[in-house]
């Protein structure tokens, strides 16, 4: 007898070990396509067992969001579409913001026997990754000095409402109009895509007796080529565009943006008094007017505060131009062309700037 007293204790230990197992998968069931993605992307997301109470094994595999971002960084927006498709079978649009930025993902809600809602299938890997790429390291340019921006990246704010600016986004060889399909970097597809998405917001804005000033967001990353963001601007131009603007991250990593001017033609029988920055043979010069004003590099990098002087010093003895035009020359990456523009900007406040490529 005294040999078998020793299995008690072993045969609790055991049972509470099981008992623990259990516990890490609650059971969850929510009767209604809304509370199912409440809990499955509240803060859920950040917990394993809601999430495998709430997902698919494939929706599970392919959902890399909760691996890849800090809980802080995140926050639940709201169910920002659903279709229904079956009487089991719901798909739709989670609303989500990282770092401050809107985005939505694609889901599909089905039914369970018992009469819960689970996640059963998540937008591919690729496609969060492409979120993730656009605010991490390599991704959108950091500024300071920006203006705060209410938009995100997939064409809505954060409460779901349609962005007056079209968001043309650009990441590889795709193109992205609000977050839609991809489409290639084509003059094509993008000026259609840009089109019908400003139809929709004056469709809109005619509904609510609203005015509407069509105008286009430029989220490319930092070290896109300079010359591609011109590029879009005249596309989105092409498409209607009556403003256009620059989408940047903040210092703090949240949404913002930089303005950019329109060219137009000067009235006939005027000459437009613009000066140009040009970047060339690794040179940074500022033409204005006749003058020739080398920028001085930093031991081989861009001096911003030496172009912050000299744009200073051309006013002060050639007046203030009318606008300024930097020139966005191959060499240079997309970055460097919004901190020119942002040193530009704040030597000059009042004069509009914007770009052109170099021929």
């Amino acid at each position: 007898m005294r040999a078998m007293m020793p299995l008690r204790p072993t045969l609790a230990l055991i049972g509470l070990a099981l008992l623990a197992c259990a516990e890490e998968t609650p059971e969850i069931v929510e009767t209604t396509p809304w509370a199912a993605v409440s809990t499955a992307f509240g803060d859920g997301l950040f917990d394993p067992g809601v999430r495998a109470a709430m997902f698919s094994e494939a929706a599970r595999r392919d959902l890399i969001l909760p691996d890849a971002l800090t809980a802080g960084r995140y926050r639940f927006l709201s169910l920002a579409e659903m279709r229904r498709i079956a009487d089991d079978r719901r798909i739709g649009e989670v609303a989500f913001a990282v770092d401050g930025w809107p985005a939505a993902l694609e889901i599909e809600l089905a039914r369970g026997a018992d009469g819960g809602w689970r996640v059963e299938r998540v937008a591919p890997p690729a496609v969060q990754q492409r979120l993730l790429d656009l605010l991490g390291p390599t991704g959108l340019p950091i500024a300071r000095e920006v203006e705060p921006w209410s938009g995100g990246l997939a064409g809505r704010d954060a409460a779901g409402r349609p962005t007056a600016a079209v968001l043309l986004m650009v990441q590889g060889d795709r193109a992205f109009v609000d977050g839609g399909e991809p489409l290639p970097v084509e003059e094509g597809p993008v000026v259609a895509a840009l089109t019908a998405a400003i139809k929709t917001r004056r469709e809109l804005a005619d509904d609510a007796h609203a005015t509407y000033r069509p105008h286009v967001a430029l989220a490319l990353p930092r070290a896109a080529p300079a010359p591609l963001h011109v590029q879009l601007a005249d596309w989105a131009l092409d498409a209607g565009a009556e403003a256009l603007q620059v989408v940047v991250r903040s210092r703090e990593g949240t949404p913002a943006f930089v303005p950019l001017a329109r060219r137009v033609l000067a009235p006939q029988g005027t000459v437009a008094n613009s000066w140009r920055l040009v970047h060339e043979k690794k040179q940074l010069e500022l033409r204005a007017g006749d003058e020739r004003i080398p920028i001085p590099d930093a031991e081989g990098d861009l001096d911003l505060d030496a172009l912050g002087r000299a744009l200073k010093a051309a006013t002060e003895s050639l007046g203030a131009p009318e606008g300024l035009v930097l020139t966005a020359d191959p060499s240079l990456t997309h970055g460097t062309v919004v901190d020119l523009h942002l040193a530009a900007r704040a030597a000059l406040p009042k004069v509009p700037i914007t770009g052109e490529v170099a021929e």
